[in-house]
C-alpha cells in the first residue's frame, strides 16, 4: 500500500494540473461550431474553437470574476491531496501521531476547496450541461470529487487500522480520479492532445 501511495503521489506531480480557461458554452458554443465547420476547423479541437471566438466585450459587472475563478481555484484542493497522500505514505512507513494529524486536517482542507472549486466550475460555464464526452467527464468528475474527498476525510478522523487501510486505498483512487480530470481540464483549455503537442510538432 505505501508503494500505491508513492505512484499516486508520483502522478500527481507530472500531471498536468490545469483546468479549462475561458470558452464559449450553450448556444454560443453552437453558434461558434457551426462558423467553424464552414472555415473547415475540426469541431473536436477545443484551442481552436476558442482561438475562432470573438474577444469578450467589456464589462464592469464583478459576476465576470466569479466566472473566471475556476481555474485558479482548483490548484488549491490538489495541492492538498497530494501532500495528504505524501504524509500518508510517511505515516504508513513510520507511524507518528503528528503525521496522522496532518492527514487529518489536510483532507478536510482539501475537500472544502475542492467544494468551492466544484461551484465556481458552475459558475463558469453556467447551468450548461450540454458539451463533448471530454467536457461531460471534466464536469461530472468534478462534481463528484468533492463528495470522495468528504469521505477521505471523514475515515482519516477514525483511527483504527481498517479504516486506516481503507483511507490509503481511497486516497490512491482518488489520485487517479485527480490525474485523469487535470487532463481533461487541459484537453478543454488547450485543444485534444495538448499533453503532447510540442513532443509531435518535433
Amino acid at each position: 500500500m505505501v508503494a500505491l501511495l508513492a505512484m499516486a503521489c508520483a502522478a500527481f506531480a507530472l500531471s498536468p494540473a490545469i483546468a479549462h480557461g475561458d470558452r464559449p458554452h450553450g448556444e454560443a458554443e453552437a453558434a461558434l461550431v457551426a462558423g467553424q465547420q464552414e472555415q473547415e476547423i475540426p469541431t473536436s479541437d477545443h484551442a481552436a474553437v476558442l482561438a475562432a471566438s470573438p474577444e469578450p466585450a467589456e464589462t464592469s459587472d464583478w459576476s465576470v470574476v466569479f466566472e473566471n475563478l475556476h481555474p485558479a481555484a482548483v490548484h488549491f484542493p490538489i495541492a492538498l491531496l497530494v501532500a495528504a497522500a505524501f504524509t500518508e505514505a510517511l505515516f504508513a512507513a513510520k507511524p507518528d501521531w503528528h503525521l496522522q494529524q496532518s492527514v487529518r486536517v489536510m483532507l478536510w482542507l482539501a475537500a472544502g476547496g475542492a467544494a468551492v472549486a466544484a461551484i465556481l466550475g458552475w459558475v463558469h460555464t453556467g447551468l450548461w450541461t450540454g458539451g463533448d464526452d471530454v467536457m461531460q467527464r471534466h464536469r461530472w468528475v468534478g462534481t463528484a470529487l468533492p463528495f470522495f474527498m468528504l469521505a477521505l476525510a471523514w475515515i482519516a478522523s477514525h483511527p483504527p487500522s481498517s479504516s486506516r487501510r481503507m483511507l490509503r486505498a481511497g486516497l490512491a483512487i482518488t489520485a487517479v480520479l485527480v490525474v485523469l480530470q487535470a487532463f481533461w481540464g487541459g484537453e478543454l483549455g488547450h485543444g485534444s492532445g495538448h499533453l503532447f503537442a510540442g513532443i509531435q510538432a518535433t
